[in-house]
């Protein structure tokens, strides 16, 4: 796939999602995930930003192969409108890019100190300073304590 030079888009973030590799029945691989980006308005107010990704053939390969979440990407590609006419009879339009290319932009040392800072990337739950787990369910009702 080739970069389509009226319709280009570059965005450098951090992936929040792991790639999910699917592939078509004639073995066509297809990956999907979001990257986000921040920035600080002129104000001071913080922001984020979510673009959802979509890597065809080898780039879908690499994808899953070399990306999982929190690496910092530079993805450039194309934009691309997907309609989704839903329940509602107005639908919905919703955008994502399709990757051409897909560049590494920190070195291993940055990403560790940024996985340091961030550890509910590396699929463990973070622990506070008095060494207790810290987790978004409420406590079941059928422990033997309340």
């Amino acid at each position: 796939m080739g970069i389509n030079k009226g319709n280009t888009i570059s965005i450098m973030g951090r992936l929040s999602e792991s790639p999910k590799l699917r592939q078509t029945n004639n073995g066509f691989s297809i990956v999907e995930f979001k990257v986000f980006t921040e920035y600080d308005d002129n104000g001071g107010q913080h922001h984020s930003d979510r673009f959802s990704i979509k890597c065809l053939g080898k780039t879908a390969e690499f994808a899953d192969k070399y990306l999982s979440i929190g690496k910092k990407v530079c993805i450039s590609g194309s934009m691309q409108e997907k309609y989704d006419k839903g329940k509602d009879k107005d639908g919905s339009i919703d955008y994502e890019v399709i990757a051409d290319e897909i560049e590494f932009v920190e070195s291993k040392t940055a990403e560790a100190n940024y996985r340091k800072e961030h550890p509910e990337l590396n699929g463990e739950p973070e622990i506070d300073a008095d060494g207790f787990y810290h987790s978004d369910s409420e406590t079941p009702d059928d422990l033997p304590f309340s």
